[in-house]
């Protein structure tokens, strides 16, 4: 290590933990020191004295790699060596500035067993490769040269028998880069989406930001253990196996989604983490935010923009949502944290993406693509903050940003109240809008809340479905000055920017009263809308809102509204409106006269509009203004659990023949078609999905022969799994043989097995607690293998019946599997406690018994990631 600058300091303090190194020895310049006067070893760190001048400084440590369980640092995943470093690995290999705005170029050399270890990977160009030269070693070794500087967490290293799948790309500059996916030998025939994905997401980084690849070399190396998805290491990507091998037989559609997405995330990390990276990690949202954002348009780019774009909210509200609504609630930029590790989460990622959709949403495409080229221009190789990046966006912002920057420092979810009123006098429609903000979580105050930014992007539609074009709105300052906007002739479609706690947009030149009022199209801020709508208006948006997003999402507020209905027993708005959502069913499964389509819209936003919200996104959403009467805001569990079921049940049986009609056409139009995981078949196969589960929970003795038959005759992964989540949930005989012929045919492929583990876990069956403990014992479950455990545990915890039962003993499971986790795998038991965070929303049967388990583990001797999580959700509920 070269230490070349100090800037006045006389110690140079290294971190380090001395529960895992052994300090071997530490010389400067090439002498060796020793002794208290020269040095100090204490858990966490290394101070070595009296340096004050420019120094090389040789650090020898000695670990075992092999007891590793954390997977932090250097483990071995099966008989291979690799690294994890983010967020604070490094310190675990050895005494280091670990911290990520100390950047500096690294040069490594590798020494190993040549028979065992064939493979040898580092940051950077490969500089040598040698064979020791006695005839009585098996060594060899690499040196591997970065020539970027870096933090230490994107350090890595990888040392295997591994085989490599090759290919290149040539960069718009003409450079050809050399690529490699490097795999355990049986599973090399299984990289082909991952490569492909690598050079779409390589030209498309080029082709819509102008980013080019800076390397000769880009390396993917596949693990079975691995705590997160995939890290980002400067030219070796370390991803988690699941999300680099693909074949139709071992993934499904959203399998091969999911790979294209995080390859494109950790590629884009190039830049947007590594060429810039954050100067703490409180910044950590600058490149995680930035970034998702980024595979967000990569995946909208490539493939349907409004099913995308539907995901992506539903994936915010069911996790970020709640995350804003739990012990857990922080802001984008925490002001502090225990363990670093544990601030991985919804909030810096899916939230920080929808801050940077924001600047998108206000400054438009040519002139974010201008802010995102200053910003390169002027910190390239840079350690930065989120200040930074606002202050690019507000200098390139044609539309002033003051108060933006509230979106980082305040916690929680706003809701935006709206109404709306025509002037038939004025031909104008008025807008009026507030917002309320929560009151922010106890480990991160806030002076002074102010309002958020919102951006509220409006259309309005006219008797016919059609869009009224709109010319300009008027909106009164605090200082009591109007202001007049101009929009683009032929908008119809408006970016209304509401910054403070209430006000009024006047939308101008309107000339009839709008059928329906089109709000935050695109969900163009992450906030809950309460707006009074009627089962008429609602529908018509459905049925005809030139916004997609929006027409899913009046499909999903009627669901919700029917829900909430009946759950608070309001039976006259639940009829109104279980029969207005079946109507909306039926119209979006229909098919054009004499057309081979098998509906009219696109199969997969059909799909998204049939199904209903999950229990995680209705908690967040439950309570509606359908009445004035109070409402109770804590949550009885099970019993919305019955409601959903129920309004699954009363849609699926007024529409059922159109749902057999639409399954039987899906069919045949899929026999037609060889596999492919992308276009319009998998829309079909989505819809198809979608169907056989509402068939099968409206009634199992029914159907659920049918989705067995689609079981057994399933082509690729995609069909299977969706016949067998569906017999999951029923009690049927067809449920038992379909989970044993599955695992018979796929017991030697992990990923299948996996899958097979979160099916059984994700059931609804009751009392499946005893089947789920069962197979903690079983043979194809590892407690060391994050994969399993997420699948088997994490699942168990998102079935509402079971998770949630009364007797208290879905969250004793949850907290037994915690205590044995964490002793293997502290930030993997830590992130198993989540559905424990959210106990202050439910009624006292479940919060009470979340609280005895949380005041369990409190006394047990845990890691210091699970004990901050545990510590956060008791202080929700105190």
């Amino acid at each position: 290590m070269q230490c070349d600058f100090f800037l006045g300091a006389t110690s140079l303090i290294l971190d380090g933990d001395a529960s895992i190194l052994s300090l071997q020895q530490v010389c400067i310049n090439g002498e060796e020191i020793s002794g208290d006067t020269k040095m100090q070893v204490e858990q966490d760190k290394l101070t070595i004295h009296n340096v004050t001048e420019p120094a090389e400084i040789r650090i020898t440590t000695r670990f075992n790699a092999k007891e590793n369980t954390e997977l932090a640092g250097l483990y071995k995943s099966g008989d291979n060596f690799c690294t994890q470093c983010e967020a604070e690995g490094f310190r675990r290999i050895t005494y280091f500035p670990d911290r990520p705005d100390v950047m500096s170029t690294y040069t490594t050399t590798i020494h190993a067993d040549r028979e065992k270890f064939p493979v040898m990977l580092s940051n950077g160009n490969l500089v040598s490769k040698q064979k020791v030269s006695s005839k009585d070693s098996s060594m060899h070794s690499a040196t591997w040269h970065d020539p970027w500087p870096k933090p230490s967490y994107l350090f890595a290293l990888v040392a295997g028998n591994l085989t490599a799948t090759r290919d290149t790309f040539c960069t718009q500059s003409g450079k050809n880069v050399d690529l490699v996916i490097w795999t355990d030998p049986h599973n090399a025939h299984l990289t082909a989406h991952a490569m492909y994905s690598l050079q779409r997401a390589m030209k498309w980084d080029e082709d819509r930001f102008g980013l080019e690849y800076d390397l000769d070399l880009f390396n993917i190396v596949a693990v079975d253990d691995f705590n997160m998805g995939a890290m980002e290491n400067k030219s070796l990507n370390v991803f988690n196996s699941r999300l680099v091998l693909a074949s139709p037989d071992t993934a499904t559609d959203l399998s091969y989604e999911q790979i294209e997405s995080v390859v494109g995330h950790e590629y884009f990390h190039n830049w947007t983490g590594n060429r810039i990276t954050c100067r703490d990690w409180f910044q950590l949202s600058l490149k995680e935010g930035l970034t998702v954002f980024r595979d967000q348009e990569f995946t909208m780019d490539l493939h349907s923009r409004p099913v995308a774009r539907i995901n992506d909210v539903r994936n915010l509200r069911s996790r970020q949502f709640a995350e804003d609504k739990s012990g857990m609630s922080h802001p984008v930029r925490p002001i502090s944290y225990e363990k670093i590790d544990n601030f991985y989460t919804a909030t810096i990622y899916e939230k920080g993406a929808e801050v940077i959709r924001m600047y998108y949403t206000l400054l438009g495409k040519e002139k974010f693509r201008k802010a995102i080229d200053l910003y390169f221009e002027r910190h390239d190789g840079q350690a930065c903050t989120t200040d930074d990046f606002f202050a690019v966006m507000s200098e390139v912002s044609s539309v002033p940003l003051d108060g933006f920057e509230r979106w980082y420092t305040q916690a929680g979810t706003p809701v935006l109240k709206a109404s709306s009123e025509y002037l038939k006098d004025t031909q104008q429609l008025r807008l009026s809008l507030q917002q309320v903000l929560p009151t922010p979580p106890e480990a991160h105050p806030v002076e002074h809340m102010g309002p958020q930014f919102i951006p509220v992007s409006t259309g309005l539609l006219d008797d016919n479905g059609n869009d009224l074009p709109l010319t300009s709105y008027s909106y009164q300052e605090d200082s009591g000055q109007t202001i007049t906007t101009t929009v683009d002739q032929g908008t119809t479609t408006a970016v209304l920017p509401f910054k403070a706690f209430s006000g009024e947009f006047l939308i101008n030149n309107v000339p009839q009263k709008p059928a329906a009022v089109s709000l935050l199209r695109d969900f163009s801020a992450p906030v809950v809308l309460h707006y009074n709508q009627t089962a008429e208006e609602l529908q018509h948006l459905a049925k005809h809102d030139s916004n997609p997003f929006n027409r899913y999402e009046s499909t999903q507020k009627l669901a919700r509204l029917a829900i909430s209905a009946s759950y608070y027993q309001e039976s006259n708005h639940a009829t109104t409106f279980n029969e207005a959502l079946a109507t909306t069913h039926g119209n979006a499964l229909e098919r054009e006269d004499n057309s081979k389509t098998v509906t009219k819209l696109d199969p997969a936003a059909v799909a998204q509009m049939l199904s209903l919200p999950s229990i995680e996104e209705l908690g967040p959403l439950l309570i509606q203004d359908i009445t004035d009467s109070p409402k109770d805001p804590l949550l009885d569990p099970l019993l919305l659990n019955g409601v959903r079921t129920q309004a699954i049940q009363t849609t699926a049986e007024a529409i059922e023949n159109d749902l057999l009609q639409t399954f039987n056409a899906t069919t045949e139009a899929l026999h037609q078609l060889e596999y492919e995981p992308h276009g319009v078949q998998t829309g079909l196969r989505s819809l198809k999905g979608q169907i056989i589960n509402r068939l099968v929970a409206l009634d199992e003795h029914k159907h659920a022969n049918r989705a067995h038959a689609m079981f057994e005759t399933a082509t690729n992964m995609t069909e299977r799994m969706m016949a067998l989540t569906a017999l999951s949930h029923s009690t049927s005989n067809y449920r038992t043989d379909a989970l044993d012929q599955f695992y018979q045919r796929w017991r030697t492929e992990q990923l299948n097995v996996i899958a097979w583990l979160g099916v059984q876990a994700r059931s609804e069956v009751v009392n499946n607690v005893s089947k789920v403990r069962a197979l903690l014992s079983h043979e194809s479950f590892d407690m060391r293998t994050p994969n399993k455990v997420y699948a088997l545990i994490g699942g168990f915890s998102t079935s509402p019946a079971n998770f949630h039962a009364a007797d208290g003993s879905g969250y004793e499971f949850l907290a037994d599997s915690v205590l044995a986790v964490d002793q293997i795998n502290p930030q993997v038991s830590a992130r198993l406690l989540g559905p424990f965070t959210t106990a202050n929303n439910y009624q006292p049967l479940y919060r009470d018994g979340m609280v005895q388990q949380l005041l369990r583990l409190e006394r047990a001797s845990l890691s210091g990631n699970a004990s901050e999580i545990v510590g956060k959700a008791l202080r929700f509920v105190q």
